[in-house]
């Protein structure tokens, strides 16, 4: 072939996220960029470079304590020459290219600094599928580089290259430079074109390949694994081999190198079914993967490859042929591989699949740790209870979930027999119920029960305490062979003394009374105990009695005021013993001093507490304990309600007749100067009339001054909605001809003489409304 020079763009293109793209075929191993081992072609001149060997993962440089050097590429330009192919296949190629690059203010200078590599693609822009030809181009003094400052880097290097799987009339039409920051670099620094990580310059490749020429490979002729058994519904670890003939006239020895080959595995249930199960697309070990094949004449035979298959659920009528894929992995070197046939790289073999009988466990003992009951009591109690198997007939693997299920119950019977006592017929929870079978040592801890004797005279009912443990529902499953297992363990009966309690002080919250008002207010009520004679776990129903009431005296003697001897409800008596907290809140009390001068006989609030009818009993040490707290008096003054309009509903009267009628008359507060909680008895007074003017001035027609019931007298302060309805009024016109002096209906509310009282700021309110005046005769 002709020498001839291919001039690449002079301004590169920024690849694309280039690291991943580089593939040999669509939908091939991805590449990941790293560094290559590098040696010299002895067969070229001294500046002639060969890359051989396979990648690294990413290294890093070192850190220092500087910031990392960077630089940015403003300029690329290169071009690629091609000399005559040799016999080999291979062409030899120049590659020049000059970078022009920006650097900040120190050199870029280290060691594997830079990356120039050579690439097929699909598209002249580097886009598409790329072919990896050449990662690394630049032998290590010219890697090594250094870049100074506002200076260019100028490569020209030459080597050999299989160009035959790209150009003209390939998948890879063009022919692309790349060149990057090695990704080991040392020491690390940045390399900035635009948000790329590598610049792609590509042209077209106008060469066919070498006539007659072959690229290494392979041709596989057959794929035969060996038969294997397995069974169904369970999690199988096999070993099988595998069987792989290459045609001897189509293939080449593979003999160094790593990654050659890639053997999938999976079940079926017929030879042509896509269905699979237990598909793993590499069982090939490392070493098994890495295995040369120096033989063209010899099979390649894979032996022990170790596979796990999870058939739970799956049946044996599904599974009827294990089957294998043969395919390259990522060979290095590359190499081909192809079939002398339709399926040639496929290959089955039949399964032998058995139903496996469940396990079997065989109950033979039971035995419980003896719990204390006390005589009148109701015990909490925990029991261990441990099992026996019969080890001839129990399979020491069962697992799984829902294992067991065990009962416990008291009992009168050493056997268990008769009337039980406190039956709990699910006495395991979910943790215990998955407990394995262990032949040695299995015991269900900690399980709950309660003896309640309370009602009883002696301990004879719950002389004995019992367990039985049976099958539950397994998952896996398993037989059970023999019976159910019973096994009670006698339990120790004790008279219990009650628990005692000793009160050491009372303290209460105070509270703010008013003179000459009834007030509501609640106090905390906290009780100290005497821990040493006071048993800290007493609990139950009733167990308190709390008295609360007013007094002059700070001890509580003499007259009670507003006494309430049954204090706490029913939730607060159940509050247990509490040595460092033991508060009971928010009791209720009121204080009414409105029929008294000062607050002298509501000096003091006092609390006593005692014990009431508890259940369980305990016993109290010492006397009740009362406690008392002054009381905060004040004089509160009086709310103000101030009006501030009256309006009425019109009605309708008739000239020369006497007329019932009724209004609603509405009052509006100033709410600045209104106190809205003011209520009460007697708070208003309401003078209802009709009159000529519109003011209600002059003389009062049907004039009515408590217009107002009891009922209406009460209505509270409503800023948004007072209203006293219904209010009754006559207008008398039978001596009258006209309406004039009827012309308005009118009312003027006033402070009646309120319990409790409030204080009236400014003037009464009037309010009127025009009547609607008719004759009967019209």
């Amino acid at each position: 072939m002709p020498s001839f020079v291919l001039f690449v763009v002079l301004l590169g293109t920024l690849a694309p996220n280039i690291d991943g793209y580089l593939t040999g075929s669509r939908g091939g191993p991805r590449y990941q960029s790293g560094s290559t081992r590098r040696q010299t072609n002895s067969s070229s001149s001294s500046s002639r470079y060969q890359t051989r060997g396979g990648r690294q993962t990413d290294g890093g440089g070192y850190q220092t304590g500087l910031p990392e050097p960077e630089s940015r590429v403003s300029s690329f330009g290169g071009s690629l020459t091609l000399g005559p192919d040799h016999p080999d296949g291979t062409t030899p190629i120049d590659v020049s290219v000059v970078i022009g690059m920006h650097v900040n203010d120190q050199p870029i200078e280290g060691t594997d600094l830079w990356q120039l590599g050579i690439l097929g693609s699909e598209n002249p822009e580097g886009s598409g599928r790329l072919f990896f030809l050449v990662d690394q181009l630049l032998p290590p003094d010219e890697a090594d580089k250094t870049l100074q400052p506002d200076d260019y880097l100028v490569f020209d290097v030459n080597t050999d290259i299989d160009l035959n799987q790209v150009g003209r009339g390939t998948d890879y039409p063009y022919i692309c430079i790349k060149f990057n920051r090695h990704p080991q670099a040392v020491p690390s620094f940045k390399l900035i074109m635009g948000r790329q990580d590598a610049i792609l310059s590509c042209t077209e490749l106008r060469r066919e390949p070498v006539e007659g020429y072959k690229k290494k490979g392979v041709t596989v002729e057959s794929v035969q694994p060996t038969p294997i058994t397995l069974y169904e519904n369970k999690v199988n670890d096999i070993t099988f081999g595998s069987t792989v003939t290459f045609d001897p006239a189509e293939s080449e020895p593979i003999i160094r190198g790593r990654k050659f080959w890639k053997l999938g595995a999976w079940l079926a249930r017929e030879l042509a079914s896509t269905k699979r199960f237990g598909e793993s697309e590499q069982v090939l070990p490392a070493e098994d993967r890495d295995r040369p094949y120096p033989s063209i004449t010899e099979p390649l035979v894979f032996e022990d490859l170790p596979m796990t298959i999870d058939l739970t659920g799956i049946t044996c009528e599904k599974i009827k042929y294990i089957c294998n894929k043969f395919k390259l992995d990522k060979p290095s070197p590359k190499f081909t591989m192809t079939k002398a046939g339709k399926g040639a790289d496929r290959g089955c073999a039949p399964v032998n699949c058995l139903v496996l009988p469940p396990p079997t466990v065989q109950f033979a003992a039971v035995a419980l740790t003896p719990v204390t009951i006390y005589i009148g009591r109701k015990t909490k109690v925990t029991t261990d209870v441990s099992v026996q198997f019969n080890e001839e007939t129990t399979d020491p693997t069962v697992a799984g979930e829902n294992l067991w299920q065990m009962t416990v119950w008291f009992s009168k019977s050493q056997t268990g027999l008769g009337k039980a006592r406190r039956l709990v017929r699910s006495a395991l929870n979910a943790k215990q119920r998955q407990i394995p079978v262990n032949i040695n040592n299995f015991v269900a801890a900690g399980i709950p029960m309660v003896a309640d004797l309370r009602d009883l005279i002696g301990c004879k009912k719950y002389s004995y305490l019992c367990a039985r443990i049976r099958k539950a529902k397994p998952k896996p499953d398993y037989r059970q062979i023999g019976k159910d297992k019973t096994g009670c363990v006698p339990t120790i009966c004790e008279i219990l003394p009650p628990p005692t309690v000793q009160f050491a002080a009372v303290a209460l919250t105070p509270v703010t009374i008013y003179i000459g008002r009834k007030t509501k207010v609640t106090t905390d009520v906290s009780v100290q105990f005497n821990e040493e004679t006071t048993d800290p776990t007493v609990a139950g129903e009733n167990l308190w009695q709390m008295t609360v009431w007013f007094s002059k005296s700070q001890t509580g003697s003499g007259k009670a005021r507003r006494l309430v001897r049954f204090a706490l409800n029913a939730e607060q008596g159940r509050i247990p013993v509490d040595i460092d907290n033991f508060v009971v809140a928010g009791i209720p009390m009121v204080a009414d001093l409105r029929d008294l001068i000062g607050c002298k006989k509501y000096s003091y609030l006092c609390a006593r507490i005692r014990k009431a009818k508890p259940k369980p009993d305990y016993r109290q040490i010492g006397k009740d304990k009362t406690g008392c707290v002054p009381t905060i008096c004040e004089i509160l003054p009086p709310p103000t309600v101030q009006f501030a309009a009256v309006a009425l509903t019109p009605v309708t009267i008739y000239i020369g007749r006497k007329t019932k009628v009724t209004t609603d008359v509405s009052v509006q507060f100033n709410e600045e100067t209104t106190d809205p909680t003011v209520a009460g008895e007697n708070l208003w007074q309401m003078t209802v009339w009709f009159s000529k003017s519109q003011t209600g001035s002059g003389k009062a027609m049907s004039l009515v001054r408590f217009a107002l019931n009891a009922e209406q007298g009460q209505i509270p302060v409503d800023i948004d909605n007072f209203v006293a309805a219904g209010i009754p009024m006559v207008a008398d016109l039978r001596d009258l001809i006209g309406c004039k002096k009827y012309s308005y209906l009118c009312a003027r509310i006033r402070k009646a003489e309120p319990k409790p009282d409030y204080r009236q700021i400014g003037k009464d309110k009037t309010g009127c409304v025009p009547t609607i005046c008719e004759s009967l005769y019209q």
